[in-house]
């Protein structure tokens, strides 16, 4: 989990050096925040862990959580489900990787099917409106409004989890008012 959201600041490094007018420092960072993708494989279709000599790690199990969650072997408060879909810099690089759109799109249908999805953390809480990427709009529209239904209510307690500085409050407002 670390790298992918090392890569996602080296992104955010890149377009901030861009602005600047600082190319080279925008291009060193743009072209390390891809090196997620050396933990991607294609094979599974998920990020995993290495070992120190470049091995897939053992025994890879992708809905493996920590006890407690912070604790996990490679994943913090997450799983492989959760953070293979955390390319977001880069959603067209991850969707050539699956192997096109169809293939993303089935990922993504197991992803939700399949009961991985958690709304409760912040890893993977983007994944609905990337249906829009795959161009089926109305699966995102679909996700979102089950998600608004079933995991929030106006009560004391009516977030689904950790409101971590505000991220699942206003991610319930923006995606009511139509946009992510």
């Amino acid at each position: 989990s670390y790298t992918l959201e090392y890569a996602y600041n080296d992104f955010c490094l890149s377009q901030v050096a861009r602005s600047l007018g600082k190319e080279q420092e925008a291009a060193k960072y743009l072209k390390r925040s891809l090196n997620c993708y050396n933990l991607f494989d294609p094979s599974t279709g998920f990020f995993r862990a290495r070992d120190t000599l470049g091995h897939w790690m053992a025994d890879f199990d992708p809905a493996r959580m920590g006890n407690p969650a912070w604790l996990g072997p490679h994943f913090y408060e997450g799983t492989s489900w959760h953070y293979s879909t955390y390319v977001l810099h880069d959603l067209p690089g991850l969707i050539d990787r699956h192997g096109g759109k169809a293939r993303i799109t089935a990922y993504l249908d197991r992803f939700f099917d399949g009961r991985f999805f958690t709304h409760d953390n912040e890893p993977d809480i983007h994944a609905p409106y990337l249906y829009n990427y795959v161009g089926q709009p109305w699966k995102t529209a679909e996700k979102v409004s089950e998600i608004i239904r079933k995991q929030y209510r106006h009560a004391r307690n009516g977030l689904p989890g950790n409101d971590d500085s505000g991220t699942l409050s206003s991610w319930y407002i923006f995606s009511s008012l139509g946009f992510y």
